[in-house]
């Protein structure tokens, strides 16, 4: 057994050695893959189609949009829907939807222009996983890595849309990257690649605070406890989080000075940390939305390979690092990962590298066991490639999630597309409408869904919990409101008070008591601004 070990550990570090391919035949492997995950995007990029597409995108054409016909002020992300101002809203940095924004500016607004920048984050995130995954583990891995990271997004029904996460997961990577090579070589203009990805990644979105604890590993393996030295990793954090303060300072003044349509500061509750993980669901959830993105038990088995493949090598102490850095994030962040699928993307650079990884070793694995049939190809760390590249195409692939088996014209929100479609029967252009039951069932419920407005092209106003009751509806009668639009009544139950005092003076339009929707016309009665008759 010691000597099959031995013999494993020998033939894996042929294969991840510098030198294994040579550089002019990686360089056609790594343009082999960029080209296939560019065809396959090209091919998918109209699913969904752009007027009846997720709940995220829809915010960030939305903002996009509104840089284009507000001059570019960059301070006043601005959404379309609410009936009257104010319309801008605190968010994130919002540089995705300003460059989507100078696109339509050159290229017009289209499906080309929304999504050309998530593709091209999606090639930087194959690039740096590719670099990362080389440095520690030879050029036969960061290829497989590389392909793996590009295929995994496809998983996932957010993996071909307009929003920031892809970006703060392409930066969150270049940022270890570069870290990394700081940490290794020293160089001036690492630590500045470095510090501007990890403050990009951070005023993208806070959650790649979590990369601290694999910077942190790097910093201790090579500096150890020589504490004068952590005075340059702590002024690296601070001048990095220049940047993110400053903008989240401005958006907490936004927040209470404008409105908050994300829920940045007033929104859900996306921690419940406790709460979550008290309860199964919690991790069946996870379980499932982990699975579905990374491939299922194909994707499971390669990872759990490459982590045991890393730990028998004892190299890649870094990606065990980062991967538990996620973790650490999915718990702490319990309620928010549920809450969306896309919240877990941050996981495909660590998983990539261990299923590279695992891939390789079972490649390896498979040559050993049938060491005879392959004399002449055994040690081609060529034909160990090639094939170990193969295994990740037997990923299951879920009809729910992935891209290539949608419909263009299917509907992201069904439910929501088919209620828009009755409301837009009864309504005109001027038409102004009150919803309720979107997004609101959350804790803060400032969180709020511009689905049900897009897709009937209305404007209106959101009731949220606290403002649910029927003066509030008179007062936005007065104000134009014609329309009363409730949804998902079922999983909030305390809506049917105020629609039963609704339905006794005015019309229902539509009703669907086994959905959860109803469509009530406010026009037939007249409403003083007091609220009485």
């Amino acid at each position: 057994m010691k000597d099959w070990i031995t013999d494993f550990k020998i033939s894996f570090k042929e294969i991840s050695t510098p030198d294994a391919i040579p550089a002019h035949y990686r360089k056609l492997v790594f343009w082999c893959i960029v080209v296939m995950i560019l065809a396959i995007r090209f091919l998918t990029i109209q699913t969904p189609a752009l007027d009846r597409t997720v709940w995220k995108e829809i915010d960030y054409i939305s903002i996009s949009k509104n840089y284009l016909a507000n001059n570019f002020n960059f301070f006043q992300p601005t959404i379309s829907w609410p009936a009257e101002p104010p319309n801008v809203t605190a968010m994130e940095l919002p540089v995705i939807p300003y460059l989507a924004a100078i696109l339509y500016k050159i290229f017009g607004f289209n499906v080309w222009t929304v999504r050309l920048l998530p593709i091209i984050f999606y090639l930087l995130i194959i690039y740096y996983v590719y670099k990362l995954t080389y440095e520690y583990f030879g050029p036969v891995i960061g290829l497989i890595a590389a392909f793996i990271s590009g295929i995994l997004p496809l998983n996932n029904s957010f993996g071909n849309v307009l929003f920031s996460d892809p970006a703060m997961v392409a930066f969150s990577i270049f940022t270890i990257f570069y870290f990394s090579q700081w940490m290794k070589y020293g160089k001036k203009k690492d630590r500045i690649l470095a510090t501007l990805g990890f403050s990009l990644a951070v005023a993208l979105k806070i959650e790649p605070l979590y990369l601290l604890l694999p910077l942190s590993w790097l910093f201790f393996k090579k500096y150890r406890l020589d504490i004068k030295k952590y005075k340059v990793f702590i002024s690296f954090i601070l001048i990095s989080l220049i940047l993110p303060v400053c903008w989240y300072l401005y958006a907490y003044f936004l927040t209470n000075h404008s409105i908050d349509v994300f829920g940045i500061f007033k929104g859900h509750n996306k921690l419940q940390t406790l709460t979550m993980l008290s309860n199964s669901i919690w991790y069946f959830k996870m379980k499932w939305n982990l699975s579905s993105l990374l491939g299922h038990w194909v994707g499971l088995i390669l990872i759990f390979s490459g982590m045991i493949t890393a730990l028998l090598l004892r190299k890649g102490s870094l990606f065990f690092f980062y991967l538990a850095a996620v973790f650490i994030y999915f718990i702490l962040v319990a309620e928010g990962n549920i809450d969306t699928s896309y919240r877990q993307f941050c996981i495909i650079p660590p998983a990539s590298a261990f299923m590279a990884i695992g891939s390789t070793s079972i490649t390896l694995l498979l040559f050993k066991t049938f060491k005879r049939y392959f004399k002449t190809f055994y040690f081609s760390p060529v034909v160990i490639l090639w094939v170990a590249l193969l295994i990740p195409l037997l990923i299951p692939i879920h009809k729910s999630h992935y891209i290539f088996l949608k419909d263009i014209n299917q509907p992201v929100e069904q439910d929501q597309w088919d209620y828009a479609q009755i409301i837009k029967q009864y309504a005109s252009p001027k038409s102004k409408i009150i919803t309720t039951g979107t997004y609101t069932m959350h804790v803060g419920g400032n969180d709020l869904s511009p689905v049900l407005y897009y897709y009937s092209g209305l404007k209106g106003w959101t009731l949220q919990k606290k403002n649910r009751n029927l003066n509030n509806v008179n007062i936005l009668i007065n104000k134009g409101a014609d329309l009363f639009a409730a949804i998902y009544i079922q999983r909030e139950p305390d809506m049917i008070e105020l629609i039963n005092l609704l339905k006794r003076d005015h019309v229902v339009l539509f009703e669907d008591q086994k959905g959860g929707f109803i469509l009530l016309s406010l026009k037939n009665k007249s409403i003083s601004k007091n609220g009485k008759d």
